[in-house]
């Protein structure tokens, strides 16, 4: 998450303080996880397919899925695509 919030056209510096960024986003994300599962997460997957076809624009995706994550809509299928998995593994299955 921390290297999808810069985009690849942009120069950019690691910071430490990226990572603990990239950590409170997915423990935002894990929280709202599948929403309600009414198929809620469905609108935010498309909205993410469309920033990533808009010159790969992930940190306009991520953005989207922090919007959706803070309204309580699904975003496991939208983390999904980023290739960001939701399953705490720290929590055992």
């Amino acid at each position: 998450l921390a290297l999808l919030a810069q985009h690849y056209r942009c120069s950019w510096e690691w910071q430490p303080a990226l990572l603990d960024q990239a950590t409170e986003r997915l423990a935002r994300w894990r929280a709202a996880g599948d929403g309600d599962g009414d198929g809620a997460g469905d609108g935010v997957l498309d909205e993410v397919r469309a920033a990533l076809d808009a010159d790969l624009d992930t940190p306009r995706a991520l953005a989207i899925v922090d919007a959706a994550a803070a309204a309580g809509r699904g975003v496991a299928s939208a983390s999904a695509l980023l290739g960001v998995d939701l399953e705490d593994s720290s929590r055992g299955a």
